[in-house]
């Protein structure tokens, strides 16, 4: 199998890097080759943040080339943005529309993005835009709306579902139910989509 390159990408302060650390621990799981490159974080402030996660057979590069991921993980659209020229023809986008707003935004200098899904649409990518901290019960706390949006993606990985049943088992706080809750949310949203956006062959229909 060739390596599968998985983007996942949002800003300091959201859980981009455990949402990749667990996904690569579900690769490893399932038996694939795995790398994890992860940008530097800020040393201070808000800034964007971006994860490789690549996974096959054999992983003989950490980071994925332009044009070549088949999925992202957008936790803010402003980075997804950022992140698109990574993106493969037909690749499956699990946006979170929820923008983390920059200085200017709060000073009224600039508006929040509204057109990031139909953008990453032009590219062209199949783009599911949701509010992901609506996935998850309030009492479970901001981290897990990573697990919900990831769940979105995970039916068109190469890891089955038992291998993210034993990754989520193996987490922290909050307590496995809330984990699994969250990422079965997600699952249900793919496995509600329709077939132009759900198709496991990467087409845009």
């Amino acid at each position: 199998m060739t390596a599968m390159a998985v983007i996942l990408c949002g800003v300091t302060g959201q859980p981009v890097v455990e949402t990749s650390r667990l996904l690569a621990e579900a690769a490893l799981v399932a038996g694939l080759d795995v790398s994890l490159s992860e940008a530097p974080a800020p040393a201070c402030g808000q800034g964007g943040v971006l994860v490789h996660v690549r996974m096959g057979d054999e992983v003989r590069s950490a980071v994925a080339p332009e044009g070549s991921a088949e999925v992202l993980v957008g936790f803010e659209p402003l980075e997804a943005l950022r992140a698109a020229a990574l993106l493969a023809p037909g690749a499956f986008v699990a946006l979170n529309e929820h923008p983390a707003p920059t200085w200017r935004m709060r000073a009224g200098l600039e508006p929040p993005p509204r057109d990031a899904a139909a953008r990453l649409e032009a590219r062209p990518a199949r783009v599911v835009g949701v509010r992901a901290e609506a996935l998850v019960r309030r009492v479970d706390g901001a981290p897990l709306y990573g697990l919900a949006l990831l769940g979105l993606a995970s039916p068109l990985l190469p890891v089955p579902r038992a291998a993210f049943e034993a990754a989520l088992a193996r987490g922290g706080p909050p307590d496995l139910e809330a984990r699994r809750h969250a990422f079965a949310r997600g699952v249900r949203l793919f496995e509600a989509l329709p077939r132009r956006l759900a198709a496991r062959d990467g087409a845009v229909r």
